[in-house]
């Protein structure tokens, strides 16, 4: 628990698919800016094994069971092109994401995005309805490989992980 696993998605060929024909098969509908803003070919599809849960009742727990969350990250190559994709993508982000990240969209607990701050990194999230089942997302800056990587995942503590994942290295 607490590690990401690389998930390999390749075609019949054996091929790396880019990320613009990833976003394309899961549907996911993302604007030109957002395509334009990322590294086609540098990114990654993770799985990440969640320690946190919580109860119905929103009490924190630490689960026996394995629960996988799912993540992107992505090199940006405009990260302020990227943010304001990001900020016009919030209006569908939930439902373009609801099936893949299996949130239940009627248990939101708030109506847009809220902000939050770790490690340094500005994240933006959406709860469904607790921190283990949500829409975090985050532009992680590296100053010292001047880099920047866009970190979108689906629970609180896989976005903190990848934020971690990122400036540890």
């Amino acid at each position: 628990k607490g590690d990401f696993i690389a998930l390999s998605i390749i075609n019949e060929n054996g091929n790396k698919y880019s990320l613009s024909e990833i976003l394309q098969k899961t549907k996911i509908s993302a604007s030109n800016d957002l395509l334009e803003s990322l590294d086609n070919n540098e990114w990654l599809l993770v799985a990440y094994l969640q320690n946190e849960v919580f109860s119905k009742a929103g009490v924190l727990g630490f689960n026996q069971a394995v629960e996988f969350k799912l993540g992107l990250i992505a090199k940006t190559n405009n990260p302020d092109l990227l943010r304001s994709a990001l900020n016009s993508w919030e209006v569908t982000m939930t439902n373009d994401l609801k099936n893949l990240f299996n949130l239940n969209v009627a248990k939101a607990t708030n109506e847009a995005f809220l902000d939050n701050i770790y490690g340094g990194a500005d994240i933006r999230y959406r709860n469904f309805p607790f921190a283990d089942s949500s829409i975090d997302y985050a532009i992680v800056n590296l100053p010292r490989f001047n880099l920047n990587y866009f970190v979108i995942t689906n629970s609180r503590e896989s976005a903190y992980s990848a934020v971690d994942l990122l400036q540890n290295q």
